[in-house]
């Protein structure tokens, strides 16, 4: 009897245990955008809403990773440049000063690192 009892705790446990684990990896993805939105924040010149931000790192994520193996390449983070420059003049975000060409790298190294 006591053996059976301590399966059942194995098994509660065992289910606890996997239970948690989608919480733990919305978590992680949720901390990397985080971690975007806060580099992207403090290194880019222009003022972008976080819905921007994402976008525009999104987009750099679409071309980044079109390489060989699925791998970023100079060509492709110079194609991410230019989808994100286009991008951001859709957005309105280019309408003063816009961003300039520093920016844009920054804000695709940081989609890069952090959401690709």
């Amino acid at each position: 009897m006591t053996q059976i009892k301590a399966g059942r705790s194995g098994v509660m446990l065992a289910a606890i245990l996997f239970s948690a684990l989608p919480s733990l990896a919305v978590g992680t993805a949720h901390a990397d955008a985080n971690s975007f939105l806060h580099e992207v924040h403090s290194t880019v010149r222009v003022r972008l809403l976080d819905r921007q931000a994402l976008q525009l790192g999104h987009e750099a994520c679409n071309v980044l990773h079109k390489g060989p193996d699925g791998r970023a390449t100079p060509e492709s983070r110079g194609q991410a440049n230019q989808v994100v420059s286009r991008a951001a003049r859709k957005l309105g975000v280019n309408r003063h000063d816009g961003l300039d060409r520093g920016s844009v790298s920054r804000l695709v190294d940081s989609a890069e690192r952090y959401l690709c």
